[in-house]
């Protein structure tokens, strides 16, 4: 039932269900241009983890907050006697892609959010000893960008339903209808992402530097990594997230998939990601 209840917060817009506020304190404000919001574990005891969370298409730095999954973090961890991870969550808009400079629309996101993003962030909250990564749907695709082209600064990573498939934004029509057949992906969704990757992406080029599944080909040194996603996902990231962690482990890396039955899109199971974060972060 808590997945259920996870499941349907998370769809198409994510919902704004009671939190409690007494668990964590919140502290928000303006980058330059961007918006981040920094989650503390009330209790006070300093963590010597920071979590770099990326919320979906359509959401906003303030989604953590607002998710049951805030609460649960900070629980979980104070059962087993720790503060919960300071929680930094970034945000460029609504939609944002983490791109590299010199490549697509918006090029040099990627950079902005390593090189002032994340040190602002760290300037509020101290230098953590360790950062772990959390992406959801959109967010996951650029988790997936900073997990494979910036592996070093992770501890551990967390790619929920990420927004991966095998298509290209410039693959023929039938490969997209077959694929859509096959996964039972919805069409209308298929093409407005595809849609909006050859927007952001507008040569092949550009593409092919920031595919997933191409840049996980050439993974190393990757830190141990969950990839998770419901096989009712309804944009067809189920296939492309498996296709990533079958990827990643030919490679070599530390990489987990977990099948979540009859998941639809943004279903997350909140404690199994919990308990990985935990054992992936211990000494």
């Amino acid at each position: 039932m808590r997945r259920l209840a996870l499941a349907l917060w998370l769809l198409a817009g994510c919902g704004k269900p009671q939190r409690e506020p007494a668990l964590f304190k919140t502290d928000c404000g303006d980058g330059k241009g961007y918006r981040y919001c920094i989650y503390t574990d009330s209790n006070g005891k300093p963590s010597d983890t920071t979590l770099y969370y990326l919320h979906g298409k359509g959401d906003s730095e303030l989604q953590w907050g607002q998710s049951p999954i805030a609460s649960d973090m900070v629980r979980h961890y104070r059962a087993k006697g720790l503060p919960a991870p300071t929680v930094v969550s970034i945000s460029f808009g609504k939609i944002w892609v983490l791109t590299e400079r010199g490549t697509s629309v918006g090029a040099g996101l990627l950079e902005r959010f390593v090189e002032q993003a994340m040190p602002a962030a760290e300037a509020r909250t101290g230098s953590p000893r360790k950062r772990v990564l959390w992406g959801l749907s959109m967010g996951g695709f650029n988790a997936a960008q900073l997990l494979l082209k910036r592996p070093s600064l992770w501890k551990a990573a967390v790619l929920s339903c990420p927004a991966v498939t095998p298509l290209s934004p410039f693959g023929p029509e039938k490969e997209r209808r077959d694929y859509a057949k096959r996964t039972g992906a919805a069409m209308e969704k298929l093409d407005y992402l595809l849609g909006q990757q050859k927007r952001v992406f507008p040569t092949r080029p550009a593409w092919d530097r920031h595919d997933p599944l191409r840049l996980a080909r050439e993974a190393s040194d990757l830190p141990p990594t969950l990839v998770a996603c419901g096989d009712a996902d309804e944009w067809g990231f189920y296939e492309g997230s498996r296709r990533l962690s079958e990827t990643l482990a030919s490679q070599g890396q530390r990489v987990r998939f977990d099948t979540i039955p009859k998941g639809r899109h943004c279903a997350v199971e909140t404690q199994r990601v919990l308990d990985f974060l935990l054992l992936s972060t211990k000494e």
